[in-house]
């Protein structure tokens, strides 16, 4: 079953992103052009450094995908940050899947993946607009869910979100509720940050914020806590993740049952273990990855 979610998430992500990439590198090459025509000695020089960087990479490097370098642009940075992270922690979560489960764990690890659910349409924002336009806000309907979004740069920080008013029943909603979903990428300080909530009859119902930091050494932190009051009387369900390529720290855990919670932003945690991000919270699950094997506490 969790390969099967997971299968499916790497495919709408895939959906999504893949012709924003495409059109990524058409302007990348573009842009190249452009600036030697306009200075040929200082980009001759900039290449030459830029490939120097890239061989040097690609020797470092025990993976073969596709991690960029951190500089996310307005364009395609959402989905490719988001490729980023995926594209990190694949390794480690192939020799999850590969790797014998006690039966004890089996509903507790869905929590690893289900996580991830939360940012599934956040690629699609940059697919708003692929017309190559100027602008820094853009807007139309998501391709998935249909609400009409946004996206916009204002400084640093790639914006998104939307509003959106269920005229009927659906599928986990009623007719009336509000669901809102906003978030943004610090293109500087590479981290993302998302927040869902519904509220029904104006009371606030569930609440979702899920965090991804992208750490100077390629690491990635996250943190999901998730609550939901009509569906759950235990309390916030949570994942607390460190990641490389070659190693993963990932917490299961549990938290109050408030749906309103107050959260400490990976901002202010830093370069920490997931071990400090989980303290405040209940354990459930601990897996751990490091020189090929897996462990499950």
């Amino acid at each position: 079953m969790k390969k099967l979610a997971l299968l499916l998430l790497c495919m709408i992500l895939v959906l999504s992103f893949s012709s924003c990439n495409k059109d990524k590198a058409k302007d990348k090459d573009s842009d190249e052009e452009d600036r030697v025509e306009e200075n040929q000695d200082d980009d001759e020089e900039s290449e030459d450094e830029n490939q120097d960087d890239d061989d040097d990479e690609s020797e470092d490097s025990s993976s073969s995908l596709s991690i960029s370098k951190g500089d996310y642009d307005f364009k395609t940075g959402l989905s490719t940050f988001i490729t980023d992270y995926l594209n990190t922690k694949t390794p480690t979560i192939d020799l999850i899947d590969e790797s014998e489960q006690p039966d004890a764990v089996i509903w507790d690890i869905m929590g690893l993946y289900t996580a991830d659910l939360t940012i599934m349409e956040i690629p699609a924002y940059d697919a708003l607009d692929l017309t190559g336009s100027k602008d820094k806000k853009v807007t139309g309907n998501l391709m998935f869910s249909g609400f009409e979004a946004t996206k916009e740069l204002d400084g640093d920080k790639i914006k998104f979100g939307y509003t959106n008013t269920y005229e009927e029943d659906g599928f986990g909603s009623l007719k009336g509720d509000t669901v809102t979903s906003t978030g943004y990428l610090d293109t500087k300080k590479n981290i993302l940050v998302s927040e869902d909530t519904t509220t029904r009859e104006g009371n606030l119902i569930s609440k979702t914020v899920m965090e991804i930091a992208r750490l100077k050494h390629g690491t990635f932190l996250v943190q999901h806590i998730t609550y939901n009051s009509e569906t759950s009387s235990d309390g916030q369900s949570c994942l607390f993740l460190r990641s490389t390529t070659d190693s993963l720290t990932a917490i299961i855990a549990s938290g109050e049952p408030v749906v309103d919670f107050n959260y400490t932003s990976l901002f202010d945690h830093g370069d920490v273990s997931a071990e400090d991000l989980a303290k405040d919270f209940t354990t459930a699950l601990t897996i751990k990855v490091a020189d090929g094997e897996v462990t499950y506490e």
